[in-house]
């Protein structure tokens, strides 16, 4: 019992440490896994235990993964490959409902913290001129914004699942996604986006159609390239990335390159990845959580056990507004279980919707909070809206579990 109390006061210190401290969320998350050693273990040969295990090549592989995008992510927008895939996409697509999800679904492929800050201007000016509300443009660059997180293979979370259970294929994880992530499309076209469905560019593209289409395959390139070198090849994702860097440099100049290599660096979410990993471990040492989860996956009604991993799923990335912790905390104790193939991936699919749903509607989501910073919206009216889709989510959420239990 104490050490589900711990776990519980150790991550309800979160949003005090990242609000009232105002630190950032890695070092919070660094005090929290170090609070939980306090709390439960003061031992330092479990501390040493939990470090080996988590320096682990796998681990090592994620966070160099995660590194590389950063560094991907800023040549693409420094290089102007970015403003060609939205440039492009204006001009061979005259729908405003179609340019108006496209446009952050495909920003939301780079995968940066707080990606949503890219697209928000560009959703912002289209949903002006479609007389979308305010409240309703910034639930619509969240919405697509974050489709990518359930269907790209770089996605951090997708990346940490393939990493902690690698029995599992992560593109077969993205198709069991699909579903949810057309449904979370069509509830966004339906509620948020009324208004007339195409328009006039006050400023005509300069180029032809086939040299935006050339436009658009360059700048997706990248993307595709490491795409097909993970999936086809089964290199690293960590090499395909390094791969995509180099055909950057191939097809961009190469005077200032190394320049916006040093801009992209980023250190702070490979850190906060390896303290998740961290915290992953941690979870593994207590034996009473994970006795007390295993009793609950044992129960003979599925519908309990979905409810205990839906509840704690939704409590902690709520809290804590970091999907990453959810995956953390629960993916070892599903791994401990006694499961079949068919049963593990019913549990993990269930596990990566519901910690993207506590996640996706946590007030501690950066994505929200820099997207009703840009837009300039009141947070209780966002949510207002923002709330309309849940009830949908949480329902196919269950139908897709039971409809994959009949298939897998």
């Amino acid at each position: 019992m104490w050490q589900f109390v711990a776990v519980i006061v150790t991550f309800l210190m979160l949003p005090v440490l990242t609000k009232k401290f105002k630190l950032n969320l890695t070092l919070s998350l660094i005090i929290c896994s170090l609070g939980i050693h306090l709390l439960v273990f003061r031992s330092l040969k479990v501390l040493y235990t939990v470090i080996l295990n988590t320096l682990s090549f796998t681990t090592i592989n994620v966070v160099l993964t995660i590194f590389l995008i950063s560094i991907l992510s800023n040549l693409m927008k420094h290089y102007g490959l970015l403003d060609d895939i939205v440039t492009s996409l204006k001009s061979l697509f005259k729908s405003r409902r179609l340019l108006i999800g496209a446009i952050p679904l495909v920003i939301g492929m780079l995968s940066v913290p707080g990606g949503a800050y890219l697209s928000a201007p560009f959703v912002d000016d289209l949903g002006k001129d479609m007389n979308i509300a305010p409240e309703k443009r910034a639930v619509i660059n969240l919405t697509f914004r974050h489709i990518a997180m359930l269907i790209n293979p770089f996605s951090t979370p997708l990346l940490y699942i393939a990493a902690s259970v690698p029995d599992l294929s992560i593109y077969k994880l993205i198709l069991l996604n699909i579903p949810l992530a057309l449904v979370i499309m069509a509830g966004s076209v339906k509620l948020y986006m009324p208004g007339p469905r195409s328009f006039t560019d006050d400023k005509p593209n300069e180029y032809s159609k086939r040299e935006n289409i050339r436009r658009l395959l360059l700048g997706i390139s990248p993307i595709v390239i490491a795409i097909l070198f993970n999936g086809i090849l089964r290199i690293p994702m960590s090499a395909a990335i390094a791969i995509s860097i180099l055909w950057v440099w191939i097809i961009c100049p190469k005077k200032d390159f190394i320049d916006a290599i040093r801009k992209g660096l980023n250190f702070d979410l490979p850190v906060m990845i390896l303290v998740v990993f961290f915290i992953q471990n941690t979870i593994l040492q207590m034996t009473d959580i994970m006795d007390t989860f295993k009793i609950m996956f044992e129960s003979p009604s599925t519908i309990v056990i979905l409810l205990a991993l839906l509840l704690g799923c939704f409590f902690i990335g709520t809290v804590t507004g970091l999907n990453l912790a959810v995956l953390g905390v629960f993916i070892p104790i599903i791994l401990s279980l006694p499961l079949t193939t068919s049963e593990l991936w019913l549990f993990v699919f269930f596990l990566n919707i519901w910690s993207f749903l506590g996640y996706y509607y946590s007030p501690l989501h950066l994505c929200q909070i820099l997207t009703i910073k840009y837009i300039d919206v009141p947070t209780l009216s966002v949510y207002k809206q923002h709330i309309k889709l849940f009830p949908w989510l949480a329902a196919v959420s269950f139908i897709l579990y039971y409809l994959y239990s009949l298939l897998l």
